[in-house]
């Protein structure tokens, strides 16, 4: 599932949209997919795969830690740049706490998430706080070899 048929032949949004909706039927989660600028474009395939993996760690952690009882997925893009955004209403943690222990813990989420936003030249924004929730925040420079951004 790293890299599904949906993101080869249609792109990363409408890879997002399936994820959410096959994510929200097995675990019964309140999860939803919303495509604020009706993005429609492509990105080089590396790209591609890089967005939807680091999406797909944010939802798998927000579906295992945060408790919550909604996930939104949300992309938007604009000339100069695509963002995602994963937000969730559970406990929150403390962003640098977090970061922290993950290196010495050797723990790979939050890690690979700003490695692979890092590979795409892109940034990478963690909100939290404490029984508010979470959001991740991702922004990539508009400019893969294949983008059509429409």
């Amino acid at each position: 599932n790293l890299t599904p048929p949906e993101l080869t032949d249609h792109g990363i949004a409408s890879a997002l949209q399936t994820l959410t909706q096959k994510i929200a039927k097995l675990t019964n989660k309140n999860l939803l997919f919303e495509n604020s600028s009706n993005f429609e474009g492509r990105f080089d395939s590396l790209i591609e795969i890089n967005l939807y993996r680091i999406t797909q760690e944010a939802v798998n952690n927000a579906k295992k830690y945060a408790d919550s009882n909604f996930i939104l997925v949300r992309i938007n893009h604009s000339q100069h740049l695509l963002s995602i955004s994963v937000e969730d209403d559970g406990k929150g943690f403390d962003v640098n706490d977090r970061l922290t222990s993950a290196v010495k813990e050797k723990r790979l989420g939050l890690r690979s998430m700003e490695e692979r936003v890092g590979l795409l030249d892109g940034a990478m924004t963690i909100q939290s706080r404490a029984m508010k929730g979470t959001r991740i925040f991702i922004e990539v420079p508009n400019k893969g070899k294949k983008n059509l951004a429409k």
